[in-house]
């Protein structure tokens, strides 16, 4: 989960012009929602998990992941 978030975080952040501040970027957002999938797998390709969810992001600092 921590590795999604931290790819969510450095998409929108390359969407960003290079001279806008990256806090600044996010205080424009109210809410913010994503749906997203999650395959692991191990060393040698075999799906291990499948998992699906929800982030939710509203302000003020309120973060959900179902």
């Amino acid at each position: 989960m921590t590795k999604f978030i931290s790819t969510l975080m450095l998409v929108f952040s390359s969407f960003a012009n290079s001279n806008y501040d990256f806090s600044n970027f996010f205080g424009s957002f109210e809410r913010l929602s994503a749906n997203f999938t999650q395959h692991t797998y191990n060393n040698t390709g075999t799906l291990l998990t499948k998992s699906s969810g929800t982030l939710l992001f509203k302000r003020p600092q309120q973060l959900g992941i179902s």
